[in-house]
């Protein structure tokens, strides 16, 4: 199928091949003519020399001829082509070459007709009829001739017939020509596929059109149409031609990215003939621009002629007139293919910056594996989540208007350049002076630039920070509402956004004085220079008018100078901080901590030395075999600090270990030993000092592929972290994470991991959704999904980091026997590196075994060996009795693959579908839609914009201030021209003198001209500076009202909208509401008066005009609605497309390490194309749509409004603070008693995962909530204080119905630890009291008794009491504690802790506020058993006596010697007794759970203890 309508090359073809034989024609003739003229001796005066005019026309006959031959043979291709394959087959039908040829032509003889008909001389000389001579006949129509032959090229179509239109059968098996990959194998070349492919769209009629259609956009009228009749969808989005798609973008800079030079040269080496190319467009506009006050003068001069002589006739006055309409319409089409131009540009910019930035994300150091402890505040923020969010959208955006750079860099100074000789020739010296006064104002204006240059970056970075803090609250969301502290983490971004907008204000006042000074400095120039020229020369129309002309133009760049350095500093501002962010440091590369000369037949360390930090280095060389920590003979300060970073740094020293293939290996030690950093240390993520690490890598070719990473990689690896790490996707797409599906192997997997009792639960089954965050899946569900993946992949290496800790000890049972200890062929063969604390569990199904201690190998050797140190390491769960309890005893529900009758996912799939009732029922789905507000800019948005500024007021009085300075502007002009043309000759003519009257009336004159001008730039600054006020005033008001609907929007709506759309909010949105949306309203007034003060201002001189003007207006009105309608839509399309990438991003980020040791990065890097080129589709009909600018810009703008409008309106939680608070206590509660009665919750409405539960506990009591995985013990600490509001029953705490009181008084005096623990970016003091609350004394403790806090640091400032309960406690020194005093730095998340570390201080939080009711959810799951006990020890202590404890725990030991158990199954309260009584019942569900668990008799001998 063609590509757009009707060929139309059958018939230009003949045609244009005739009208050039015609011309060689002409040719020949003209040619017989010149010899016939030269043999007779006879020329022609005012021609050159006629032989040597004879032999240019020899010259042009045989480049006529060879031009009709070429074009002869190019037709007769494409007829060939036509009929052998059809006249798809076939692009474009003549070269470009002969297009230049007609043009040189054409304008050959336009400089020929110039000088036989338009010169003064020719004048009277006939054009055409019988007193015409035979040359001038010819020469006419030699141009008609040409002119239609330049017409049938520009209208002649190209119809490209491109492979992704067209599939020639040669073309089928490539996806990009020329850009192959380079000695690939088809495994290495294949990428796996992590989303759908994109849909095949329209291709862009661009390629396709005439160059006439492209240079007016013609080809975007399909699509306008379309957004006039409905609203568009990314269906009917045009597919960019390939020239502006990701890989071509990449491919054109891979060819300069290998040198040494920075990024700025290399882009313009890959961009060279671009910026040529405008540096051609830009001054051929300024050309265009001048030429019309040419021909003003011209006119005015002509006029002056034919009052004097009417016989010379209208025919020059006609060409004048002609020429100023022709240049006119060219000017504004250069202009617009200029804009055009640069905006491909920037696109093409933006595709290499996404790669080059996705490429950084994925190779970054995490801020956590640096040495946090000496970053100042501002540099440790520049590793923040945040800075990606600001760098991908404002700093990225704000490359969009490379159009300003190039404006500024060929535009201004080429009119400023033409302007000086323009002036030069019409004023003289006077003009010259002028341009030079102009050059000294631009010279003062450096300062103002550069101190807007340094707010600028302060901007840039306090938006750093307010991003970063918006970004951790978003994705600590649950954890900030758990503890209440939502009003007062508001509190914090709402300080962090006064110190940007203050910054902002800064900004505004430089700007508004760099627009007084430049508009005002007009005037003055103005002045001196009319002064200086009349002084001498006089003032008449022939100078003034044009005058008046070249000073408007010149003006107008210098108008455009404040918001074009604006512009500029941004741009600078921001491609700095892109380029510091493309430096920051990276990991180590794989080359140099792997033996690449390996063949990958071992694997492990020899003598490693690593660190999580690069400094270091500056501690340990790697000539050392120790680092200075182990040294204990100095005593210098410098050791001691040196010694500090060590501890805070962790290292792992002296490592010397050789896993066995394909065998089970445990690594353990107790929490913080480094048993994590061995597998960190395996994937790289640690930074290799001293030694070798061995292990598979595969060497990536090196190519132009957008998603090519050349160099070494792992291989063969699969990594299952401690913190599952899940994708944005269906269960089933998280399990395959790319790889092909093969049922039989994914059914397999799911019953190794006891996945299919759990999707049974869900009504999309493994299609399930998880959401960003995992918000459908238990903790223990995320685990085994994530083990899952590893265990579906083909890699032969799996390194699995604690996936025990997180399931009940029934369910790990399973794990251990059906998955890494099965005999499987799926398994059996895979080499399973196991970190646990679940050693005696797993110990009888090990072949090797490694334990850990500060850092170093404790043992490693065979399970046998272990025996005899056994009384020297902590094997944690050493008491269990684990071999009493065979595999046949695992849960029945879970069936092994070969059992008959049992459907798989795929089978019941089809059932669900089939079980629909309608299209309203859960599908599965979590990420909806967004949603797109339709037809124009609603009144609401335009409310809450202009609401904040002052409503009606602020728009009458922003009216009449523009309107002010625009009258002053306009009328300044109009004094002068019309007091001169008033003025008597006398007045105007030279010599000038103050002593003469009309000399003093003139100068009065320009005095008065000076002074409306100067007070019309006083006006503009003003105005300007009062629309920055009530910018920065709504700027206020929106992020206020974003921010805190955001925090109290239910979790809902949390966890089914992804970050990068809240983001995108925050960021490129808000950004546009701080620099945008107040200018273009600023400048669409000024458009908008101006017009209308000309129009009253013609149509008051020549009533006629409105004839023709209103008319004129109104076909323009009609045109500007429909194209305004189409583009509104584009840019909310625009706006949608965005939000994926972030929402890439935020998933890279947290996952760079499974990323990376999967070897995924390429796969990921193509996604990232994949959703670019969706957010192409959208922004190249965008960039297209240039035609109208003002109000659309205004529109466009308010956009970013109307999305944030959406987030401002969504559902919200129940109110913070009730009158309920007010008649509660403020002691409530005084007692922990809890009442739930009827109770039915669940994350959705249709998907309750509680039922009807109902219990009473009293106050004291300490109770174990237990059940298998999925059964709802989350759900129900959720419920309690109601981030999951239950959709029936009543919960009293202290007789109080919790439903009538606030959320912040609900949860302020409930104290949560939840499953997965939230820290934040900051010192521990701010992690465990955000605001301040209590006394350092109070934190030092709580530290100290979750064993974070050094031994030696045990504050002296606590009570004898506390000293001595601490002292009397089983606490022993370990690697747990890593806090030396309260200031110690915590990265985002905490990054620079164990997850064990990171739920101690969660547990820490919670013995600061010491609650009446105190929930712990898994709070000690991955911490090892001796750190558990002693923080079971704690529990029990006096400082929760006087607390009620729910405790949900999978280690039965946590919970054992607890008041009561309460049993929860799927859903329900099955038993609620103490456990005394539950263990004498065989057939209770409690009792199974013990016996399965493998530690009965261990519980019974606690039980029997604590009895």
């Amino acid at each position: 199928m063609l590509r757009t309508g009707h060929d139309n090359r059958g018939w230009i073809g003949p045609l244009f091949v005739l009208l050039l034989s015609i011309q060689v024609v002409f040719q020949i003739l003209r040619l017989y003519d010149l010899g016939k003229n030269i043999l007779a001796g006879s020329g022609n005066q005012h021609h050159p020399p006629a032989t040597a005019m004879g032999i240019s026309a020899v010259v042009q006959v045989f480049a006529s001829a060879a031009a009709t031959a070429a074009a002869i043979s190019q037709l007769m291709q494409y007829k060939q082509s036509k009929s052998q394959h059809g006249a798809a087959s076939h692009f474009g039908l003549f070269h470009p070459a002969l297009l230049a040829f007609v043009a040189a032509s054409l304008g050959a003889q336009l400089v020929d007709m110039y000088f036989a008909f338009f010169t003064e001389a020719q004048w009277k000389t006939p054009m055409w009829g019988p007193n015409a001579t035979r040359e001038n006949t010819m020469l006419l129509l030699k141009f008609a001739d040409n002119a239609i032959a330049a017409f049938l090229l520009l209208v002649v179509r190209n119809l490209p017939t491109l492979g992704s239109v067209i599939s020639l059968p040669e073309d089928d098996a490539r996806e990009n020509e020329g850009l192959q990959p380079l000695d690939m194998t088809d495994a290495q070349a294949k990428l796996r596929d992590l989303s759908k492919e994109l849909p095949a769209r329209r291709p862009s009629d661009e390629m396709g059109n005439s160059i006439i259609s492209n240079i007016m956009f013609i080809w975007v009228n399909r699509f306008l149409a379309i957004g006039n009749q409905r609203q568009p969808e990314f269906d009917d989005l045009l597919e960019p031609p390939p020239c502006y798609m990701p890989e071509n973008s990449w491919a054109r800079f891979a060819a300069h990215a290998n040198t040494n030079k920075p990024l700025f040269w290399k882009l313009v080496a890959t961009f060279k003939f671009d910026i040529i190319f405008q540096a051609i467009l830009n001054p051929a506009f300024v050309f265009l621009e001048y030429a019309q006050p040419f021909f003003m003068q011209q006119v005015l001069w002509f006029i002056n002629k034919y009052s004097q002589d009417p016989t010379i006739g209208l025919r020059y006055g006609y060409f004048v007139a002609f020429m100023m309409l022709l240049t006119s319409i060219i000017a504004p089409i250069v202009d617009q293919q200029q804009c055009w131009h640069s905006r491909t540009i920037s696109m093409q910019l933006r595709n290499i910056l996404f790669r080059k930035l996705t490429q950084k994300v994925l190779y970054r150091r995490a801020a956590s594996t640096l040495n946090v402890q000496d970053l100042k505040d501002d540099q440790h923020r520049d590793m923040s989540d945040g800075r990606v969010y600001n760098i991908v959208t404002a700093d990225v955006a704000r490359l969009n208007k490379l159009i300003t750079l190039f404006y500024l860099l060929f535009t201004v100074p080429f009119q400023q350049i033409v302007g000086a000789w323009c002036l030069y020739k019409l004023l003289g010296l006077a003009g010259l002076l002028g341009t030079a006064l102009l050059l000294v104002i631009v010279r003062l204006l450096r300062n103002l630039v550069a101190r807007a240059k340094k707010v600028e970056q302060d901007i840039s970075l306090l938006n750093d920070q307010r991003l970063a803090t918006i970004s951790e609250v978003v994705q600590g969301i649950s954890s900030v509402k758990l503890f209440g502290w939502g009003s007062r983490f508001i509190e914090i971004i709402g300080r962090k956004r006064a110190d940007q907008l203050s910054m902002i204000w800064t900004r505004a006042k430089i700007w508004a004085l760099v627009n007084l000074l430049t508009v005002g400095s007009m005037p003055i120039i103005n002045f001196i220079v009319f002064f200086i020229f009349g002084s001498y020369s006089g003032l008449g129309a022939e100078a003034i008018f044009p005058a008046i002309a070249l000073f408007k133009i010149v003006q107008r760049s210098v108008y455009w100078l404040p918001s074009l350095m604006a512009d500029v500093t941004g741009m600078y501002v921001s491609f700095c901080r892109i380029e510091d962010f493309l430096d920051q440091p990276e990991i180590q590369s794989v080359e140099a901590r792997a033996d690449t000369e390996s063949n990958g037949d071992t694997l492990g360390f020899s003598n490693a030395v690593l660190t999580w930090s690069r400094s270091m280095n500056n501690c340990c060389s790697p000539m050392q075999s120790t680092p200075p920590s182990s040294s204990s003979s100095s005593s210098s300060s410098s050791s001691s600090s040196s010694l500090n970073l060590m501890l805070m740094s962790f290292t792992l020293q002296n490592i010397n270990i050789r896993f066995p293939l394909g065998k089970l290996t445990l690594i353990g030690g107790p929490t913080g030993s480094g048993k994590s950093s061995i597998l960190a240390a395996l994937t790289g993520e640690m930074e290799l000092i001293q030694g070798k690490i061995n292990v598979p890598i595969l060497e990536m070719p090196a190519n132009a592929l957008f998603s090519s990473l050349p160099g070494y990689a792992l291989d063969n690896i699969a990594y299952v972290s401690q913190e599952p790490w899940l994708r944005n996707a269906s269960i089933r797409d998280n399990i395959l994470f790319g790889e092909p599906y093969c049922q039989v192997r994914y059914e397999k997997v799911l019953n190794m991991c006891a996945l299919r009792p759990d999707l049974s639960i869900f009504a999309g089954g493994d299609m399930t959704e998880i959401g960003e965050r995992g918000i459908t899946l238990s903790g223990g569900q995320k685990q085994r999904v994530a083990l899952a993946r590893a265990v579906y992949s083909r890699r032969s290496i799996l390194l699995i980091d604690d996936c025990l800790s997180a399931v009940d000890a029934h369910t790990g049972r399973h794990i251990l026997h059906k998955c890494l200890a099965s005999r499987d062929e799926i398994i059996s063969n895979r080499t399973r590196i196991l970190v646990t604390h679940h050693m005696a569990m797993c110990l009888p199904h090990s072949d090797f075994i490694v334990m850990m201690e500060g850092g170093e190998v404790a043992f490693q050797g065979l399970p046998e060996a272990l025996s005899n140190t056994k009384d020297k390491l902590d094997l944690g769960d050493a008491g269990s009795d684990y071999g009493s309890v065979d595999a046949s005893s695992i849960d029945s529900n879970v069936n092994d693959f070969g059992n008959a009758g049992q459907p798989t996912q795929d089978e019941l799939n089809k059932q669900r579908l089939l079980s629909l009732k309608s299209d309203t029922q859960d599908h599965g789905k979590i990420i909806e839609e967004e949603t797109r507000v339709k037809g124009v800019v609603k009144l609401e948005t335009w409310r809450a914009y202009f609401g904040p500024c002052g409503g009606w007021r602020f728009l009458v009085s922003a009216l009449v201030s523009v309107a002010a300075s625009q009258l002053l502007s306009m009328y300044k002009d109009y004094y002068l021209a019309a007091r001169l043309d008033k003025g008597s000759n006398s007045l105007l003519k030279p010599p000038l003198s103050i002593e003469n009257s009309p000399q003093r009336r003139f100068l009065g004159l320009l005095a008065v001209y000076l002074a409306i001008g100067l007070v019309s730039a006083i006006f503009g600054s003003l105005a300007l500076l009062y629309f920055y006020t009530k910018s920065i005033a709504s700027s206020t008001v929106l992020h206020e009202r974003l921010v805190l609907s955001i925090v109290n929007a239910t979790p809902r709506f949390l966890d089914t909208t992804p970050i990068g759309r809240i983001m995108s909010r925050f960021s490129k949105d808000m950004q546009i509401v701080d620099e945008d949306i107040m200018e273009c309203f600023f400048t669409f007034l000024r458009s908008l008066l101006s017009m209308l003060i000309t129009l009253v201002a013609i149509s008051s001189g020549v009533p006629l005009f409105l004839i023709v003007g209103i008319p004129v207006m109104i076909v323009y009105a009609d045109l500007t609605w429909k194209f305004m309608c189409a583009q509104r839509e584009t840019k909310r399309l625009e706006g949608i497309g965005m939000a994926p990438i972030l929402s890439l991003y935020s998933e890279i980020i947290p996952g760079c390490s499974s990323i990376r040791a999967f070897n995924m990065r390429c796969e990921y890097i193509d996604e990232m194309k994949k959703r670019l080129c969706t957010y192409l589709h959208a922004e190249l009909i965008m960039k297209s749509m240039t035609v109208v600018r003002q109000y659309s810009d205004l529109e466009l703008a308010l956009n970013c409004v109307e999305r944030m409008h959406q987030y401002m309106t969504i559902e919200q939680e129940a109110a913070p603070r009730t009158e309920a608070d007010k008649q509660t206590s403020t002691e409530w509660p005084c007692t922990g008693a809890l009442s739930v009665s009827n109770l039915s919750a669940g994350y959705t409405a249709t998907q309750p995962v509680l039922h009807d539960i109902s219990f009473d506990i009293c106050h004291g009591e300490k109770i174990g909530i237990v059940g298998r995985t999925g059964a709802g013990k989350s759900t129900l600490s959720r419920t309690l204080l109601r981030l999951t509001e239950p959709s029936s029953g009543i919960i009293e705490l202290d007789g109080v119905n919790v439903s009538t009181l606030g959320l912040e008084k609900l949860r302020q005096n409930i104290t949560i630890i939840p499953q997965d623990p939230v820290l934040y970016n900051g010192t521990i003091r701010f992690n465990l009291d955000p605001f301040g609350d209590y006394s350092d004394p109070i934190l030092l403790d709580a530290l100290q008794r979750t064993m974070l806090l050094k031994k030696e640091n045990t504050p002296t400032t606590l009570s004898s009491t506390q000293l001595d309960q601490i002292n009397s406690s089983n606490y022993q020194p370990s690697s747990v504690a890593v806090f030396s005093s309260l200031d110690d730095r915590i990265v985002s998340n905490g990054q620079n802790l164990s997850l064990g570390q990171r739920q101690l201080v969660a547990l820490a939080r919670a013995l600061v506020r010491r609650s009446r009711l105190v929930v712990m959810d898994e709070a000690t799951a991955s911490v090892d058993f001796a750190t558990d006990k002693s923080m079971q020890q704690t529990i029990r202590s006096s400082e929760f006596s006087n607390s009620t404890i729910l405790c949900i725990a999978h280690r039965l030991r946590t919970i054992i010697d607890y008041d009561r158990i309460l049993v929860l199954d799927r859903g329900k309260v099955i038993e609620f007794d103490s456990p005394e009584n539950m263990l004498q019942k065989e057939d209770s569900l409690f009792y199974q759970l013990c016996k399965n668990s493998g530690e009965l008799d261990v519980l019974k001998r606690i039980l029997d203890k604590k009895n």
